[in-house]
């Protein structure tokens, strides 16, 4: 059986995936709206349009993150690079079910100060909510 990855290489692969989707989005904030996406005031009206674009670096990473984790490579360039593969727990490629359902479930992960991804920091199994809700997991790369 494959050793579970640890939190921090799961932090890290997270971060080189996530940074130059939100900073690309920020970018494509600036150049639509002509406003900064970072509010000096946090009580400035920001109209639906701003917002899905603000926030559309989602719209970007999470059907990504579907698509490269039913690959062969079985994850993303992030976890490529941190040696790391997102598997079911039973050691086989995820089903398109299980993907979609793991990735939708980041939402859920996210919501309450992202405690579903910090989660796996401190978990035994190394385990999100995400990765429990789908029946998935991520493994270190033989």
């Amino acid at each position: 059986m494959r050793r579970r990855a640890n939190g921090f290489k799961r932090l890290m692969a997270m971060l080189i995936d996530i940074v130059p989707i939100w900073l690309a989005s920020l970018v494509l904030y600036k150049v639509v709206t002509g406003n900064s996406p970072i509010q000096e005031d946090p009580w400035t009206e920001i109209t639906a349009g701003q917002l899905l674009i603000r926030d559309s670096w989602l719209l970007v990473w999470i059907p990504y993150c579907i698509i490269a984790e039913m690959t062969p490579v079985r994850g993303t360039l992030g976890k490529k690079v941190m040696g790391l593969v997102v598997m079911g727990a039973t050691g086989r490629p995820l089903t398109f079910g299980q993907a979609f359902v793991r990735n939708m479930t980041k939402i859920l992960s996210a919501i309450p100060c992202w405690l579903g991804f910090i989660w796996a920091l401190f978990s035994k199994s190394s385990s999100a909510w995400h990765d429990s809700i789908s029946g998935a997991g991520v493994f270190e790369r033989r």
